[in-house]
């Protein structure tokens, strides 16, 4: 929100009114049409924020305040998106390095593992496990209208292409986790 003049992630326990600024204005670029900013740890501890530091052009990296309030730090150094396992105990992610490579690590982990990279000039967006956590599902191809869903299991094998739409399609999302229906945002 920019309820304070600058746009800034807040939270608010549902129902209390209040609402309490986690930045306060120390995030240099919060909003971002084609990524998803805000997300929370599995354990709802913390309040995760993607952006850019140093501004426009800036390396990229998540980072993360405490939910009730506290500094800013940063959490995962290059992370463009990530998603946690439903478990809670694997994390993946993808950097802006040629190819979007895409890395799995878990909570404590320094050194993430890469499973997967595009050959150069090929993305790999918007990833997301399946509700089972067998396979991460995401996005690649051409951005940002030649699209397609993948998936590949978390080892980065058996890599299968979902879809044939060849167009803007993000933010794969699983509608019910008991079937593994799968829905998507698409332009065109």
């Amino acid at each position: 929100s920019d309820r304070d003049g600058k746009l800034d992630a807040w939270v608010s326990q549902i129902g209390s009114g209040e609402f309490h600024n986690l930045t306060k204005g120390a995030v240099a670029e919060l909003q971002n049409p084609e990524v998803r900013t805000v997300g929370f740890t599995p354990d709802g501890s913390l309040v995760t924020l993607w952006t850019r530091t140093g501004g426009p052009g800036g390396p990229i990296s998540v980072w993360a305040a405490p939910t009730i309030g506290g500094s800013l730090r940063e959490y995962r150094a290059g992370a463009v998106e990530m998603d946690w396992s439903s478990n809670g105990e694997r994390l993946v992610f993808h950097t802006a390095d040629p190819g979007d490579p895409v890395f799995i690590v878990a909570p404590g982990e320094n050194t993430p593992r890469q499973i997967h990279v595009a050959p150069k000039g090929t993305h790999n967006h918007f990833q997301v496990w399946s509700p089972d956590d067998r396979h991460i599902y995401f996005v690649r191809g051409f951005p940002p209208a030649d699209m397609d869903i993948w998936r590949m299991q978390p080892d980065g094998s058996d890599l299968q292409r979902i879809t044939s739409h060849n167009a803007s399609v993000m933010y794969p999302a699983f509608l019910d986790n008991r079937r593994g229906e799968l829905s998507m945002y698409r332009e065109g």
